[in-house]
């Protein structure tokens, strides 16, 4: 139900996803639990889809609690901005990293929903955001982040540390350049 604002009331070009990923009620199979509690995750882009799913969230789960006689108490925590790079910057990054990592190595991802700290910074100043491949094959390091077994290949880091300092070089270089 949750999920119904995505396919029944948003902009079908517009995207966004509602993930429940926490479920608990009661402790005994044969009691009948006091409570229900879900906690999950709205991510979008936009922030005011952000915003309507705050409200239609929050219908959804007073509609359902009043089914049941039961009462809802909705707490929408509106943590992270989405994460959203200036083109000038990614630019600017797309340049370092093929320096370093060379052309057939550098690609274009599509834009993920995961929640980032840094979009507190791009809501400040131009910046980007960028991912560095830290997985190994050969190592058994395949695992995708937030899984038990996720493991980095440290023999990179050496090479995103150069990546990032030729990055802030170029950058430092073009901004004396402007005076």
């Amino acid at each position: 139900m949750a999920q119904s604002f995505v396919s029944r009331e948003l902009d079908p070009l517009k995207t966004a996803v509602v993930s429940v990923g926490e479920m608990k009620a009661g402790n005994a199979f044969n009691v009948i639990p006091d409570y229900v509690s879900l906690i999950g995750t709205a991510r979008a882009f936009e922030p005011e889809v952000r915003e309507a799913m705050a409200g239609s969230l929050e219908r959804v789960a007073e509609h359902c609690c009043a089914a049941l006689r039961c009462k809802a108490e909705f707490i929408y925590e509106r943590n992270l901005p989405p994460t959203v790079n200036d083109p000038e910057m990614t630019r600017f990054g797309v340049k370092a990293a093929t320096l370093v990592f060379g052309e057939k190595n550098v690609m274009e991802t599509q834009p993920t929903m995961g929640g980032e700290d840094f979009s507190y910074y791009l809501d400040k100043v131009p910046g980007a955001f960028f991912f560095l491949g830290i997985g190994n094959k050969e190592k058994g390091f395949t695992y995708p982040h937030h899984h038990p077994r996720f493991m980095v290949d440290e023999d990179v880091l050496s090479a995103g540390s150069a990546f990032e300092a030729i990055l802030a070089f170029n950058y430092l270089n073009s901004c004396s350049k402007k005076l």
